[in-house]
């Protein structure tokens, strides 16, 4: 029986046992493949090869018994020496004969890590070490082990770090052998160009010298796995929610290969900054495409490294300069965002300390644009407002705390004061101008700029939370429940509050409808996916439920008296809200075209 020993962190328990099993069968079939087949016990005496390293294994030896007959107990350790395995080791591995099978020590931190590194194993011996050339990416370069050691520098044509491969020193292809693996050669150099620029305005965490981050890019000294990943998440963006890129039919297919390139050349244990931004960049593209679960264990990767290289505290740390110490605040609160968004909106568990993210305070630098500026004095604004929510989300009602009686929860009213306080904390830098902003501006309409991008975000962010609160006693909201009687009368107290939350609901959706509206007359769809869940698109949902209330398109379980004017009023907001997806790119989004459908249809069938 073969077993491995890592070091793994069992998160989901049955995800766990089917990867178990998977290893287990990998090593199973590594090993077969590397026993003599005229021998009883495992020998591999020393024999010429083609390649020698300093990370191979002389000899291996494993009796089933002792010279005395017994089973063998104790363990002995296999001992490196410069002749070859039909394999290699990763750096920091050891092989361990213990009784009657063999036993791996690692130093690898995750189940997924450890099947992704066998796999390489044994596809080297399907391949007798030549991996695919798909797989030969990324620049020649010196790695070390995880645990500080240097790794050996094999002559093999690509090294494999935990499953990953990397591009040997001397790596003996043709550079036009090496390109014929770019995948990405036949998309256009200024579109790449662009989605580097797009990224830097929109998916990324705001370095502080954006026209630096660009030259080296341009000057190719930005790690590849950083590149494709940026390209992947800046495409899938583009796609999205930019009308320039429209022409662009081939986004989709660039997202998901930059994707899968970044996936292959990323080093999981090279613990550096830029590894650090490469895995966010990486679970922001994969939380867009809807895979949560694994966008989450790819962020979990981004936070311990954060830990284990004291991100939090180098925003302090007065040693460094004033660039690197900010360029740290942006990336924790880029990783705080984020970590909030996953509780709030996915039921998460957070990773970070609430007390510290509440600490960190960006501040502009002389190299920041006006657009930077506007960014991380929004981001500083909407941390205060997602740390509101995530200690509601996190905190729990007593019993008997009033919901039975139809009013909200102590938490839910503290929640509502934490967001009227949050609201008032934005004027007057964030206020809502009292004429909505255009393209041009004129006629007492102010130019529409970045800033107002970020301010109608945080004012959206307040109307949602609203709905969210008060949703539950608006009953028509709310999904058939077989415990609810549309025969069951409720009192007129809580009838009374009903409506009241009624009102409330109303007024945040026309607020948000007219949000919305405004970021579609100046063509503006970038906040729709601006946080890694259609935010924006599920609080239209709701409001638009509200709209579908109050013109009388859907019947309330309570008596309610339908207003003239308030129906043309939720009719017209209701046909804004179709408009504005309808025409615009977010309306490439299945939830978004789902969203419209459901709307268009009701309208349709109502008989008023």
């Amino acid at each position: 029986m073969y077993k491995s020993r890592a070091n793994v962190e069992l998160g989901d328990r049955e995800r766990a046992e089917r990867i178990n099993a998977r290893i287990h069968n990998l090593i199973s079939n590594i090993f077969s493949l590397t026993r003599p087949k005229q021998n009883p016990v495992l020998q591999i005496e020393n024999q010429p090869s083609q390649q020698t390293s300093s990370e191979t294994i002389k000899q291996l030896q494993v009796n089933s018994s002792n010279h005395d007959g017994t089973s063998g107990q104790q363990s002995t350790l296999i001992k490196k020496e410069k002749d070859d395995l039909p394999f290699k080791l990763p750096a920091g591995w050891r092989l361990i004969a213990q009784g009657g099978g063999l036993s791996m020590e690692t130093n690898i931190h995750t189940l997924g890590e450890l099947y992704n590194t066998l796999q390489a194993i044994r596809q080297e011996l399907f391949y007798e070490g030549s991996p695919p050339i798909s797989k030969n990416l990324g620049d020649p370069r010196t790695t070390r082990s995880r645990m500080g050691g240097p790794a050996g520098v094999d002559r093999l044509t690509l090294r494999r770090q935990y499953g990953y491969y990397i591009t040997s020193p001397d790596s003996s292809l043709s550079p036009a052998k090496r390109n014929s693996g770019n995948q990405l050669s036949r998309y256009p150099p200024e579109v790449l160009d662009r989605l580097i620029q797009l990224h830097l305005n929109c998916t990324s965490h705001c370095p502080v010298d954006k026209q630096a981050y660009l030259w080296r890019y341009r000057e190719r000294k930005l790690p590849r796995p950083l590149t494709y990943a940026i390209y992947a998440c800046s495409a899938l963006h583009a796609y999205r929610c930019h009308p320039e890129f429209d022409h662009l039919d081939y986004l989709e297919d660039l997202a998901e290969k930059s994707y899968t390139l970044a996936r292959d050349l990323v080093n999981f244990d090279e613990m550096r900054m830029i590894t650090i931004e490469t895995l966010m960049v990486m679970q922001y593209y994969k939380a867009g495409c809807g895979q949560l679960r694994e966008a989450y264990s790819i962020f979990g990767s981004a936070v311990r490294m954060a830990h284990a290289l004291h991100l939090y505290e180098n925003c302090n740390n007065p040693h460094a300069s004033p660039q690197e110490r900010e360029n740290s605040r942006r990336l924790w609160a880029w990783i705080a965002w984020f970590d909030m968004s996953y509780v709030i909106f996915s039921g998460y568990v957070p990773m970070l300390c609430d007390d510290k993210t509440r600490l960190i305070q960006l501040t502009a630098q002389p190299t920041d644009d006006e657009a930077a500026r506007d960014f991380i004095e929004s981001r500083s604004l909407i941390i205060q407002g997602l740390q509101n929510g995530v200690r509601y989300a996190l905190s729990k009602d007593e019993d008997n705390d009033g919901w039975e009686l139809g009013i909200p929860s102590p938490r839910a009213m503290k929640l509502l004061d934490d967001l009227h306080r949050w609201r008032a904390s934005l004027k007057p830098t964030f206020e809502v101008p009292e004429l909505s902003p255009t393209l041009e501006g004129g006629d007492g309409h102010p130019k529409y700029t970045t800033r107002h991008r970020h301010l109608y975000l945080k004012h959206a962010q307040y109307y949602i939370f609203l709905l969210v609160i008060h949703k539950p006693f608006v009953k028509s909201l709310q999904p058939e429940s077989a415990s609810i009687d549309d025969a069951d009368i409720e009192d007129e107290s809580s009838f009374s509050f009903e409506k009241h939350a009624l009102d409330i609901c109303t007024t945040a959706a026309f607020s948000l409808t007219e949000i919305v509206s405004i970021y579609g007359s100046v063509n503006d769809y970038c906040m729709f996916t601006q946080t890694i869940f259609p935010q924006l698109l599920d609080g239209l949902a709701s409001a638009g439920r509200v709209h579908l209330l109050n013109a009388g398109i859907i019947q309330a379980r309570t008596p309610m008296v339908i207003k003239k004017d308030l129906r043309k009023k939720s009719l017209a907001a209701l046909q804004r809200i179709i408009q504005v997806i309808s025409n615009g790119p977010i309306f490439k989004l299945a939830h978004a075209q789902a969203m419209v459908n459901d709307f268009s249809n009701k309208l349709a069938n109502s008989t008023f």
